[in-house]
């Protein structure tokens, strides 16, 4: 490979850590080294050491103690590696990225490299790609002993909670993936080193080197800022072919959905809702009326019934065919959380004195509550879907005025008092903010330690209550659904209607907004969408000969791209974005425009992975590209 010297002289420093030896001098200055009696460092150590970082501004990451000073260099023929990040607060966007390369003699003049960032697992990065950057190009690098940070502008997806693993590819051989940086942070588990992996998908993962997490060490500097503009959102009846109360609704993602009810009724969609369709069309395994359901795809998905005994059935094909999986005797389980396919977690009214938790490892084959006792306080019950997880954290609604709470995934509960009796729903954005419904509503910053009750309009009871960041609620009562989008200081009426709701479920895009859905009485289903963003500009003065429609860029994108369109005579203009099925997902242009150039932003933020068609018509002119949407 002939980028394999590109990093030679940041390598040695790792080679000295996996045992591949190196004649580096043993430098004990007055920096972090001095502290660390172990291991010898390479002359590029105190190249990259001193050298200032220039590249970011005020609000980057200060992994390294603000030194803006520390870094290694990683070369891999077969994997690619990142480190983990914490954002500064959240929501969270990173827009700049900066990586420190150098080169030595004979490595190429130029090469190519693309920022990835992946999510994050409880035992080190996820296997969610969340984003790719445009290719970046690098011209003539500084060579040995010199060395620069080069930034990169990113539209990366918003964090709401936890952290991220960021990393770089370049790709002199499009096989072959390569990352040059460290993680840090002395004595703390939270920066565990570096992760590799093979090019495989999804990704298994491999700790290369904890030893690094011992002392300092950062070769990638990230910028963002908390997002503020404002989700605009829309809400639209959806035909769910069913007029049973719907009580129960998933929001898996802005194209997958879950919604059950009366009668044993499950309903799915796959396209955000254009359609809905029977997903028990095998009826008579699940009896009873459905309480509660919760789905991690559009083929993994349980559900709840409580009769004489309570249920928890399962399907793995879509609601092809569901199992039996759980049953308990004078029990009610009131609410379940799936955090991955295998792992899963209900609540119930207690039975035996004891509350009744359950956890499960095995997607909800076999249930274990071991561990998991809570002593009834007289005569306390739950309700409903009022159940939320965070990481490890766990919080479930009673009718005592008791909120309970666990940090440690069901192992220790406290719990907070409401003041008010019932805890019909409650929704947790982070593991601190979250909002509990009862006939009022009532706030809570610190975990559900303590609760002060807000004003919110609206009759009837707090049945329903969902979030997409840190201050984006939706709750619905009665027959309407109200929205904040400052954590309930202020809340505006979204929809209205005849019909009775009960639940409401969003999962966050990209920008942090929420869209999913409402649902109730008479098998009514409302939307709640975000506009898709689109601007158009016109680029210089000139007046174009022909009519040009041009490759969008960058593509692949997300969730943001540009189309540029000449035009040579003025008149109608009409731009449409369609799927893989030919429907129109988005419009954008639709208007008379003057004979010029013009650019029109997209922003796919409520579309799905995938590929799409845009499609100018322009008097005579008519032409079709294809562009690719990698969330």
């Amino acid at each position: 490979m002939k980028t394999a010297r590109l990093f030679l002289s940041i390598l040695a420093a790792f080679m000295l850590f996996v045992g591949y030896g190196s004649n580096a001098q043993n430098k004990i200055t007055t920096d972090i080294r001095s502290q660390d009696t172990k291991h010898t460092y390479p002359p590029s150590y105190d190249i990259i050491y001193t050298l200032g970082d220039s590249c970011l501004g005020a609000g980057h990451e200060q992994h390294d103690g603000n030194l803006h000073a520390n870094g290694y260099g990683i070369l891999s023929d077969s994997a690619k590696i990142v480190q983990k990040m914490r954002p500064a607060s959240y929501p969270w966007q990173y827009t700049k990225i900066c990586v420190g390369f150098m080169s030595v003699s004979g490595a190429p003049a130029n090469f190519n490299y693309n920022i990835i960032m992946y999510d994050s697992a409880s035992t080190g990065p996820g296997i969610n790609l969340l984003y790719m950057s445009p290719t970046q190009t690098i011209t003539t690098p500084p060579a040995y002993p010199l060395y620069q940070w080069y930034s990169s502008t990113v539209s990366m997806p918003v964090i709401n909670s936890g952290a991220v693993y960021i990393g770089v590819q370049y790709d002199d051989n499009p096989n072959i993936l390569v990352y040059v940086a460290a993680d840090e942070n002395a004595g703390t588990t939270l920066w565990p080193g570096f992760y590799s992996t093979a090019l495989t998908a999804p990704p298994v993962w491999t700790t290369l080197q904890t030893a690094f997490a011992s002392y300092k060490a950062l070769g990638l500097r990230a910028e963002g800022q908390s997002p503020v503009s404002a989700c605009v959102n829309t809400y639209t009846h959806q035909l769910s072919n069913s007029i049973v109360l719907f009580q129960a609704v998933c929001a898996v993602s802005p194209t997958v959905g879950w919604v059950a009810g009366a009668t044993a009724t499950v309903r799915k969609t796959i396209n955000g809702g254009n359609t809905w369709t029977d997903a028990n069309p095998n009826t008579g395994v699940i009896t009873g009326d459905i309480y509660n359901i919760t789905a991690v795809d559009a083929n993994n998905a349980w559900v709840t019934t409580s009769a004489a005994a309570t249920f928890i059935y399962r399907t793995t094909n879509g609601g092809t065919n569901w199992t039996q999986v759980f049953t308990q005797t004078g029990g009610f389980i009131d609410g379940m959380v799936f955090t991955t396919v295998n792992n899963g977690f209900a609540y119930g009214d207690p039975v035996g004195g004891r509350w009744s938790l359950w956890k499960t490892t095995n997607g909800g084959v076999t249930w274990d509550s071991t561990g998991l006792y809570v002593p009834q306080a007289g005569s306390e019950a739950g309700w409903n879907n009022s159940i939320k997880i965070k990481g490890t954290n766990i919080w479930f609604g009673t009718n005592n005025s008791r909120v309970y709470h666990s940090t440690n995934s069901g192992a220790n509960w406290t719990f907070g008092t409401t003041g008010d009796a019932n805890s019909y729903s409650l929704q947790f954005n982070d593991v601190n903010n979250g909002l509990v419904g009862t006939g009022v509503m009532n706030k809570t910053t610190n975990g559900g330690t303590t609760y002060t009750t807000l004003t919110a309009p609206g009759f009837n009871n707090v049945t329903g209550l969902a979030g997409a960041n840190s201050t984006y609620y939706w709750f619905v009562r009665g027959d309407s659904l109200f929205a904040t989008t400052n954590s309930g200081t202020n809340w505006s009426m979204s929809f209205a209607d005849t019909k009775g709701l009960w639940g409401v479920d969003v999962t966050a895009l990209n920008n942090g907004c929420g869209i999913g859905w409402a649902v109730g009485d008479s098998g009514k289903i409302i939307r709640i969408n975000v506009d898709t963003l689109v601007g158009i500009q016109p680029i210089g003065n000139g007046v174009p000969n022909i009519y040009r429609l041009a490759q969008n860029y960058p593509n692949p994108f997300n969730p943001n791209t540009k189309i540029a369109f000449d035009i040579p005579k003025a008149g109608i203009v009409n731009m449409v974005v369609y799927d893989l099925l030919g429907r129109d997902v988005a419009t954008l242009v639709n208007e008379f425009k003057q004979a010029g150039r013009y650019n029109v932003d997209f922003n796919a933020l409520n579309l799905a992975s995938g590929v799409y068609f845009y499609r100018i018509t322009a008097g005579d002119f008519v032409e079709t590209k294809k562009m690719l949407l990698i969330k």
